[in-house]
């Protein structure tokens, strides 16, 4: 059975939007601040990449470290340019947005410099601000 509405049997259709694009924002928000990475997280990926590159070379050989962490890699990169240039980046701007989408996942979440708040967005400004 649907759930009734909160305006109730007449809703307002004006207010069921608005209701609908605030619910659309938040999660918005919650999405880009999940995917928001500094270039300190940035470069602890990469460092985590290259100690995966050389424990299965060290294990394996250095065919299989570029094999299993540089192709992976690589792609990523290669998505992440793809995405930065169809958000309109170009230059140094889409080189750093491709590289801290691209290594900062690999923090997992850690934070390189926990006691440091990320910088706010000047006003206006739809993409994250680097780090």
């Amino acid at each position: 059975m649907p759930e009734p509405w909160p305006e109730g049997k007449y809703a307002d259709p004006e207010k069921a939007r608005e209701r609908y694009e605030a619910g659309l924002r938040v999660d918005r928000a919650a999405r880009a601040e999940l995917f928001r990475f500094d270039t300190g997280e940035g470069h602890t990926g990469l460092c985590a990449a290259l100690v995966a590159a050389v424990v299965v070379g060290w294990f394996g050989t250095p065919a299989a470290a570029a094999l299993w962490v540089g192709g992976p890699v690589a792609v990523v990169h290669l998505l992440a340019s793809v995405f930065a240039w169809r958000a309109g980046l170009r230059g140094r701007a889409l080189l750093g947005r491709a590289y801290r989408q691209t290594f900062g996942w690999l923090t997992l979440g850690i934070r390189s410099t926990p006691g440091r708040p990320r910088r706010p967005r000047p006003p206006g400004c739809q993409w994250p601000v680097a780090g």
